[in-house]
């Protein structure tokens, strides 16, 4: 089989390093690491329900049911995924939904960032002012 033209490892590599930004590599794995985790986690259990869902709804399966209530519990119930070597995982806490969270902790340190901006020149304001009143 003929090698590909395009170097994928040293592409990946240079993307890392690029969204790595200023964290040091040694201290890089601390935060890769846990996405990596997470994500797989998410991806099992998505299997595991897929598999289940399918079961439900498969008339022929020993597990079919039209009954919603049933379905759901079933869906919902941590055993069947430990069953399966997987976890439960709520649906905000997946990786699909890090985006959202994200872009809402952005909001909020730029929020806190403008506070502090304000306190320092508040903070320096009252500097000024009472060093013009002779308190040094």
């Amino acid at each position: 089989m003929p090698k590909a033209d395009i170097n994928f490892e040293k592409e990946l590599w240079d993307a890392a390093n690029e969204l790595r930004g200023a964290v040091s590599e040694n201290n890089y794995k601390n935060y890769i690491l846990p996405l990596v985790f997470l994500k797989h986690l998410s991806e099992r259990h998505d299997v595991v329900k897929e598999e289940l869902q399918a079961q439900l709804n498969d008339p022929k399966s020993d597990r079919y049911t039209i009954d919603t209530d049933e379905i759901n519990y079933v869906l919902e119930d941590a055993d069947e995924y430990r069953a399966k070597n997987a976890f439960v995982i709520p649906e905000k806490a997946r990786i699909e939904h890090l985006p959202q969270y994200i872009a809402h902790l952005e909001k909020r340190l730029i929020s806190l960032a403008k506070q502090k901006e304000k306190a320092e020149r508040l903070l320096a304001e009252a500097r000024k002012e009472l060093e013009q009143r002779g308190f040094n």
